[in-house]
């Protein structure tokens, strides 16, 4: 990276980090330190301090004295437990934003899509999360309230950072977008219920190729975790 120029340091050093963690530039094997950090970004370490302090309260990172910082790993049960406050969150969500959403709403859902379609026609993942975190929040972006979208982000953040992402290991990039397609359709048509069902099978369906990626490296039967999340989707 060249260096950050932009106004506020400490939130450009905070996107920089939280997408070398994403993306795993930032091993979870190894200890990083602030000043290594600071050089490498270009700017000074109280802004990377700064953004370690914000990382830290996410739980993306714990800070170990005299070390450095350590990229946390999320485990199955962790997993687990994020996705299913994400099911009771951003079902029952969607389903008012697609009611209260207005025709800027809906092509920012479009445009979002779009973006969607051509990082998976060229396959790259990077790309396409970023395109799916932009197309969740142009869903919810004009109805949610700030802190949601935030409890909401850090939940994702948290299940990719720990090595759980779908993309390309259980399912292809094509895959993925198909599998928002429902939501899209449903959103553009302004059908509240059906956006609404289409995201629960949609969180479900992403949780079902996680679980099961995750508990077969465990040697555990993903069942009961596939089962409790099923149970969790809200209906009606």
């Amino acid at each position: 990276m060249s260096g950050i120029v932009r106004t506020s340091l400490m939130d450009q050093v905070l996107g920089q980090l939280r997408q070398e963690i994403l993306d795993g530039t930032l091993s979870p094997q190894e200890h990083h330190s602030a000043s290594a950090l600071a050089v490498r970004l270009g700017v000074s370490r109280t802004p990377v301090r700064e953004a370690i302090l914000a990382l830290e309260q996410d739980g993306l990172v714990r800070i170990i004295p005299n070390r450095g910082i350590k990229i946390l790993t999320a485990g199955l049960d962790e997993i687990v437990d994020s996705i299913e406050i994400r099911l009771l969150l951003e079902v029952p969500t969607v389903a008012r934003a697609v009611m209260a959403a207005d025709e800027e709403t809906r092509d920012g859902v479009a445009q979002a899509f779009h973006r969607m379609e051509l990082a998976a026609q060229d396959e790259q993942t990077e790309e396409l999360l970023v395109a799916d975190r932009d197309f969740h929040l142009a869903l919810l972006g004009g109805h949610a309230n700030q802190r949601l979208l935030r409890v909401l982000a850090e939940i994702r953040d948290h299940v990719i950072a720990g090595g759980a992402a779908t993309v390309p290991r259980s399912r292809t990039h094509r895959e993925l977008l198909e599998d928002h397609r429902p939501i899209l359709d449903a959103a553009l048509a302004g059908d509240a219920p059906a956006a609404a069902a289409a995201m629960g099978e949609h969180i479900l369906n992403t949780a079902t190729l996680l679980i099961h990626r995750l508990a077969t490296a465990q040697h555990e039967d993903p069942r009961p975790w596939v089962e409790r999340l099923e149970a969790a989707v809200p209906r009606g």
